[in-house]
């Protein structure tokens, strides 16, 4: 939403919020990782302050800096921080999820693999392993005492 800029008597625009006086106070954007929110204060009106949108959270600022957009759950956010985009993990990983926190992609351990999702990692069946190029479960080799995972 924009906020009415009294000095210019326009709206600041969109992902700007007005600083110093209620009256005069000037346009200003929002710094890298936050956008403008309504707020509604103390003596019930409503003012726009600059919220952040939490990377750890799997969320960036949309385009126009009014909101946060959140990766869908087999997604997470580039690691390079000045990218705001979402992509999906490598072939053997997964979205790492620590206390409902998105930390980022994590390798599915031995025997598992990602899910058809690729939300998380489920355990291959009795007598399959994980493929070696993670591509699904596969068989366990044959060898002389029965069949053997390494």
């Amino acid at each position: 939403m924009a906020s009415w800029n009294y000095a210019t008597c326009e709206y600041c625009p969109y992902g700007q919020i007005r600083v110093g006086d209620a009256k005069y106070g000037k346009c200003v954007k929002c710094t890298a990782g936050t956008y403008a929110s309504i707020i509604i204060g103390a003596d019930s009106k409503a003012h726009l302050e600059c919220k952040p949108c939490l990377r750890s959270e799997g969320k960036y600022v949309n385009t126009w800096g009014t909101g946060c957009i959140t990766c869908k759950d087999e997604w997470v956010l580039e690691d390079d921080p000045l990218q705001d985009k979402c992509v999906l993990c490598g072939y053997c990983a997964v979205p790492g999820v620590d206390d409902h926190t998105r930390t980022g992609c994590v390798e599915c351990p031995p025997g598992q693999v990602p899910n058809v999702r690729k939300t998380f990692c489920v355990k291959c069946k009795a007598g399959w392993r994980k493929h070696e190029k993670c591509l699904g479960c596969e068989r366990c080799r044959c060898e002389k005492d029965g069949y053997v995972c390494k």
